[in-house]
């Protein structure tokens, strides 16, 4: 089973160690008064969540899952559309035998929180994400929902957070043995 994060962050989520990145739109001083970040990397719990998961099977319909991660002041977006209603969205896309569905978090919410504190939101908000699929007009018909929301829960619970953070994920063996598998098209 494949599982990946596709984050949507409003612009006024700062994350941790992109204080120097080419795409930051905050002066150096925003970054100094504002203490509250979002100390996750997300390609580094999508390898943790996909590596563990490969080898198990929770229905022939799906091969993978798609988290849609909203984290924003949902406040102060609430005059657009940018992001999901609260009620989110799920997509079965059945050609590639996958599920995308919406978690949100609240900026105001995790923004101080520990990195600890952060995953145990996010693993709520994968939960909420995967229970939604119940609820979808078109659903897989051969889904365990049940046991997949429990298998990604435990492994969100034995993550270690330390595992987790950019700079280590970056850093590590396993990642660059990843990436050159992959561009040989194993």
């Amino acid at each position: 089973m494949r599982f990946r994060t596709f984050l949507t962050a409003g612009i006024e989520v700062l994350h941790l160690g992109a204080q120097k990145a080419q795409s930051n739109a905050w002066p150096a001083e925003h970054w100094q008064t504002e203490k509250g970040r979002w100390k996750l990397y997300t390609p580094a719990i999508d390898a943790h969540l996909s590596d563990s998961l490969l080898p198990m099977s929770f229905g022939s319909s799906i091969e993978g899952f798609v988290l849609l991660l909203e984290v924003a002041d949902f406040a102060s977006w609430s005059h657009s559309n940018f992001f999901a209603k609260a009620d989110g969205y799920v997509s079965y896309r059945h050609k590639v035998k996958e599920v995308w569905s919406v978690g949100q978090l609240d900026w105001h919410e995790i923004k101080n929180l520990t990195p600890k504190g952060q995953l145990t939101a996010y693993a709520d908000a994968l939960r909420i994400a995967v229970h939604r699929i119940t609820q979808a007009k078109r659903r897989p018909k051969s889904f365990d929902v049940e046991q997949f929301a429990q298998a990604t829960a435990d492994l969100l619970q034995q993550a270690k957070v330390s595992q987790l953070s950019r700079t280590t994920y970056l850093n590590s063996p396993s990642r660059r043995v990843r990436e050159l598998s992959s561009s040989d098209g194993r």
